[in-house]
């Protein structure tokens, strides 16, 4: 009797810490509402109570580390088909770990990962056979006749096939992990080698599976007696040779085996092991480079910088609470730089600036324009903040900025202690040789060098104010020399009509001096959104006379709010607003520099650029003082190398574009009926939820750089993008490959393109259809119900994304899916409706119009995703309130107290 039941690791040398129990003595749990991938054999089975664990698994360990203690690794090949082609892989993958070239990941992760790997086999019915007794009993039934026991059957092939794809997709899964030297494509999809290696392996299976003992070849035929013809090197494509004679007669006399010219024996098999090893030797000092904790280079400490910081030192209080030393060793060590003596960015108040270098662009007056049940945070929320006190919808400037800097310091007051403030960073490069970046600082201790493993841009998007060259030259020289000229226009400037313009010209960047600059005054504002918004209201509430905006495109935020602010005629009633939009931009200065001549512009998309309308009228307008240019800002990043500089969409890319599958069609939606199904722009632009060249946060060329950037503005955007990157670079989130980044990239804007609202922003064909409906269509009353309906999917696509971004990055607080958001992700939804019904649905009609604005909307639709504390009234109307939310006038005018 020889008993053949395998080995079990003699592991008696270590410390019982550091060992892994047998299989024997391990068991695991499907989740509750777990259901099988189907497939010819699927019965109704329900999975036993305890599960074994999977044969391809060793018990507490992830990815060949003890996940206990991840410095503990073990080069062991499992039940794996293809042993030593596992362990050169597992060697690989412990090496890329040791070097950091992939992250390790944190203990949860780990769990979670080993428990999806034995979810993924228990779809296969031959591996769940071995974890599963009730499977296992079950297929033990079936006849010995049955299908699954005929191998020529092709129910039995396809589950063959299935199983031979998934041992590969694992295996192509960690050698991209492991930065293996070769390629078997993803887990999702196999390259051209990975099938090849899926054909080998149900060859492997045929030659035992296929022998028959009718057959002629019987008495002498073994697995090792198979067709050759089937297996060719997946890397040379060489084929195998047919064996010199039945596999039984081979070396029956003792005789050594002998194929090509090598003949393998002791000696020569020694001298191949010491060369090899010499080969591969590596110096005792590349030890130091163990699972040392990554440096990481933050510029920036506004509320990018912070948030980071804080989603550091929160890491750090859950680790050390949880005792976990190994955790802590790996911390990433992070080192923020500001230019500024303080932290806050563009949200410090303005007295705090020191010279014109540190002069914040927020102005103090400034108050929110979203409401802040959409910035608040889960873990410091506004009611914690201020002592359980309701607050307005809408709050002002200096009320966030506590609010942040605050909730920032509750984990660690000392958070901002080893901030190296008051130094400016001159040069950041990477040098792909020691794959380390290169920073270059200037501090009172001079011009000083280091090198970071990681670098995250946290200096923000608007550092540089964005002023449209043409439309300065316009204002110094009279007229406009880009398309918006027509020959009266010339006969105007020989009579002398255009001059250059005479009033005050600002960007809304500069708010020093607005006071005096727009009170009693007619002011022009171009551009039509946020800013535009910000100054046309906080003009109305200094005393301006008539504010004028202009709007190239009409679709800004500015065209959507359905009244402004005026003052109504006592004696005839009538109401005149002191805002007034116009789709329009100038083209000329009339009137000796105080008028301006406006007109439509167009896209001309043959020749690539805005044309004027002439058969729409051009609006005139006198008497203008002041022109505040509201058309946002740039990023400075002037101290990045070129290829770590982030792109501007606006600038960088306006020749950049991508195609729609060929095949695109939209989704049925309710504009289809008016018009039609269009088709898509030979050239798209990119989605405005998507920076060019970046994927969630990194560049897709160099994923140790990364950008804390918000698309859609808002603080919780931020705060998620930090907790991201934190879990990128601590390898709690694994960083996919460029080819997947690039794919996920196309498929989101192609999701988008389903979608009426963020398809106008793509397609210059869509954006045409839609405005040729007209001012009176059905899409642009905020009543209709099929408005509504087109308005909440994008709102819930925008929250799916933020969802799947928390999901991503461990954050602490779940919207659910990306698939279906949870009560949370949908009260998101609805409060982010209600912050666009209170611009939409304002009515210059209602007895509110002279002095109502979006934020004195009714906050009964505002309440706390998190502690459901309702948002309370303003205490007046909000063009009566100062900078701390009193009100100015001294009366008791408004909703609220």
């Amino acid at each position: 009797i020889i008993f053949c039941p395998g080995y079990s690791p003699n592991l008696d040398c270590l410390d019982p810490s550091l060992r892994f129990p047998e299989h024997e003595d391990c068991f695991w749990t499907t989740p509750p509402n777990y259901a099988p991938a189907p497939n010819s054999l699927s019965e109704d089975v329900v999975p036993s109570e305890e599960l074994d664990l999977s044969s391809r698994v060793i018990p507490g360990v992830c990815r060949n580390s003890l996940i206990s203690n991840r410095r503990m690794m073990y080069l062991t090949d499992a039940d794996s088909e293809t042993p030593l082609f596992e362990i050169d892989v597992a060697a690989w993958l412990c090496l890329s770990q040791i070097t950091g070239d992939t992250p390790v990941l944190g203990r949860n992760e780990m769990e979670r990962e080993v428990q999806q790997h034995m979810l993924e086999e228990m779809d296969h019915p031959y591996l769940r056979w071995e974890m599963d007794m009730n499977y296992f009993e079950a297929l033990n039934q079936l006849p010995d006749d049955h299908w699954s026991n005929d191998p020529k059957d092709s129910r039995s092939q396809e589950i063959v096939q299935k199983l031979a794809e998934y041992y590969t997709k694992a295996v192509a899964r960690n050698m991209r992990l492991a930065k293996y030297p070769v390629d078997f494509g993803t887990f999702d999809k196999l390259n051209d080698d990975g099938r090849k290696h899926v054909q080998l392996y149900i060859s492997s299976c045929d030659a035992r599976i296929s022998l028959e003992r009718q057959s002629e070849e019987a008495e002498w035929k073994t697995y090792r007696d198979f067709d050759p013809n089937r297996f060719r090197s997946i890397f040379t494509g060489q084929e195998a040779c047919a064996l010199p004679k039945h596999w039984l007669a081979l070396e029956k006399d003792g005789e050594a085996m002998s194929f090509g010219k090598t003949t393998l024996s002791a000696t020569s098999t020694g001298r191949g092991i010491e060369a090899l090893i010499e080969a591969l030797s590596v110096e005792a000092s590349s030890d130091q480079r163990v699972l040392e904790a990554p440096t990481v280079a933050v510029i920036g400490c506004g509320p990018s910088g912070m948030f980071f910081l804080h989603a550091l030192a929160t890491r750090r209080k859950k680790l050390a609470d949880a005792n976990d030393a190994d955790g802590l060793a790996v911390l990433p060590q992070v080192t923020c730089f500001e230019m500024s003596e303080g932290p806050g960015g563009i949200w410090r108040p303005q007295s705090d600036s020191k010279d014109e270098a540190h002069y914040p662009n927020i102005y103090d007056d400034l108050w929110s324009n979203k409401p802040k049940e959409l910035i608040e945070f889960a873990d410091y929320t506004f009611e914690k903040h201020f002592g359980g006190a309701q607050t307005p919808v809408y709050l002002p400037k200096d009320n966030l900025f506590d609010y942040m800097l605050k909730r920032t310091t509750t984990v660690d007051d000392k958070l901002f202690d080893e901030v190296k403030f008051k130094t400016t960073v001159e040069n950041v490069v990477f040098n792909s040789a020691t794959e380390k970046f290169e920073l270059l600082y200037c501090s009172t201790g001079g011009m000083i060098k280091e090198q970071y493993d990681y670098c995250i841009w946290a200096a923000g998007q608007h550092a540089k104010p964005r002023i449209p060259r043409q439309l300065i030259r316009l204002l110094r020289t009279g007229r406009s020399t880009v398309g918006l000229s027509d020959s009266s226009d010339e006969e105007g400037e020989e009579n002398g009509n255009s001059s250059p313009f005479k009033g005050t010209v600002l960007h809304s960047s500069h708010m020093s001096n607005f006071e005096a600059s727009v009170r009693n005054k007619t002011v022009v504002l171009i551009g039509d959104s946020d800013s535009a918004e910000d100054c046309a209201l906080h003009a109305v509430k200094v005393g301006v006379e008539s504010v004028h905006i202009l709007s190239r495109s009409g679709y800004g935020i500015c065209k959507e709010t359905g009244s402004w602010p005026g003052a109504c005629n006592k004696e005839s009633g009538e109401f005149k607003q002191k805002v007034h939009v116009h789709l329009a931009l100038p083209y000329q200065v009339i009137n000796n520099g105080s008028g301006l001549k406006c007109a439509l512009v167009e896209w001309d998309q043959k020749d690539g650029v805005w044309q004027r309308n002439d058969e729409t009228p051009p609006i005139q307008l006198d008497n203008v003082d002041t022109i505040i240019f509201c058309t946002g800002y740039m990023s400075n990043q002037d101290c990045l190398s070129a290829d770590l500089q982030l792109k501007d969409l606006d600038h960088d890319y306006e020749e950049s574009f991508w195609v729609a599958p060929p095949d695109f069609e939209m989704r049925p939606n309710a504009l289809q009926s008016d018009i039609g199904n269009i088709e898509p722009s030979e050239e798209l632009d990119f989605s405005s939820n998507i920076i060019p060249g970046v994927y969630r946060n990194v560049l897709i060329k160099n994923p140790r750089m990364m950008y804390l950037a918000s698309l859609d503005n808002t603080l919780l955007e931020l705060d998620v993008a930090a907790w991201l990157c934190l879990a990128y670079i601590t390898g709690d989130t694994i960083v996919p490959s460029k080819e997947e980044m690039e794919r996920e990239i196309q498929e989101q804007m192609i999701e988008e393109m389903h979608i009426p609202y963020l398809r106008w922003e793509m397609d210059m064909n869509y954006f045409e259809a839609l405005d040729k409906l007209g001012g009176d269509h059905w899409h642009e009353d905020s009543k209709d119900s099929r408005t509504r309906a087109i308005d909440e999917e994008h709102a819930r696509y925008l929250a799916k994304l933020l969802a799947r971004n928390m999901r991503s990055a461990k954050y602490l607080v779940d919207f659910g899916s990306y698939d279906s958001l949870n009560e949370k992700g949908e009260k998101f939804v609805q409060i982010e409706l209600q912050n666009d019904y209170a611009r939409r649905m304002l009515d210059a009609k209602g007895p509110e119009a002279e002095w109502k604005t979006y934020r004195d909307v009714d906050p009964i639709f505002f309440r706390s995703i998190y502690t459901g504390q309702p948002a309370a009234p303003l205490p007046c109307h909000w063009l009566n309130l100062d900078r701390d939310g009193k009100n100015k006038t001294g009366s008791s005018s408004g909703p609220g107290t």
